[in-house]
């Protein structure tokens, strides 16, 4: 009795295994029914004559480890793991994005439509007083041989990157810039140092600043800093001599000149 029971759990575990081994076989028949032979022989062949590449007939061997990797990084890095590249036809996400002023690609991502149109004005202060009233002359007439130089930018925390892709001159001018929501910082520069070319006998002449009182130039500020305390005082010192030498440079002494009649 016990030799039937067990010849009757080897038969049933015979059967198992041929079920298993059926079902594999079908399995596999339906994946090779539905695949592409000759697409599959065309990316194989592809692999192979990239890797292959362009070696010599006669064996060649990597002896070293730096040869190694020059080889995987020429025929399998280099060629496989390529940057996207814009104008391609396929929009590769995160790198390419829908297009908004200088960034994105509109080629393959079109344009980003959710935008305003944001408007800037910056200017020196004196360009203000074109118009401002009835005086006969305007402090914008007056000639600046020395200036700031001051410039402004955009940036970006989204993108990480400033908005104009160089520092714009704030000369009055307005600039329409189209952005996305988002969160955006303003950042002002000064490109030329006045400091150097005022002392303090000019800034007690022109301001009635005691030299002790002025304010030093902070430690390590680079010239392109913006609202440095120092740099605020020998900018008014000069230009106030520079309006001075316009108004009664050429007056003769006689209190007349090009802002007024005389006292």
């Amino acid at each position: 009795m016990q030799k039937v029971q067990w010849r009757i759990r080897q038969v049933r575990r015979y059967q198992n295994v041929i079920t298993l081994l059926a079902f594999f076989g079908i399995y596999l028949a339906v994946v090779m029914m539905q695949n592409d032979v000759s697409r599959t022989h065309a990316v194989f062949s592809s692999a192979d004559a990239m890797v292959k590449g362009d070696l010599p007939e006669e064996p060649r061997y990597i002896t070293t480890l730096s040869e190694m990797f020059d080889w995987f990084d020429d025929r399998i890095v280099g060629r496989v793991f390529t940057d996207p590249s814009c104008g391609d036809g396929v929009c590769e996400s995160p790198t390419e994005f829908p297009a908004f002023g200088r960034f994105g690609c509109e080629e393959d991502c079109g344009r980003y439509l959710k935008t305003s149109s944001v408007s800037i004005n910056l200017g020196p202060f004196v360009n203000a007083t074109i118009n401002s009233g009835d005086y006969g002359w305007s402090m914008a007439k007056v000639r600046q041989s020395i200036t700031p130089g001051f410039t402004y930018n955009i940036y970006s925390h989204q993108l990480g990157e400033m908005v104009f892709e160089q520092d714009v001159r704030a000369q009055g001018d307005i600039v329409v810039a189209t952005l996305p929501d988002g969160k955006y910082t303003l950042h002002l520069y000064q490109t030329v140092q006045v400091t150097p070319l005022v002392d303090e006998k000019a800034t007690y002449e022109q301001l009635l600043i005691v030299p002790q009182t002025v304010p030093r130039r902070k430690a390590g500020a680079a010239d392109w800093f913006y609202g440095d305390g120092a740099e605020v005082v020998a900018h008014s010192a000069l230009f106030m001599k520079q309006v001075s030498d316009y108004c009664w440079g050429g007056g003769g002494g006689d209190g007349s000149g090009r802002c007024g009649g005389g006292g």
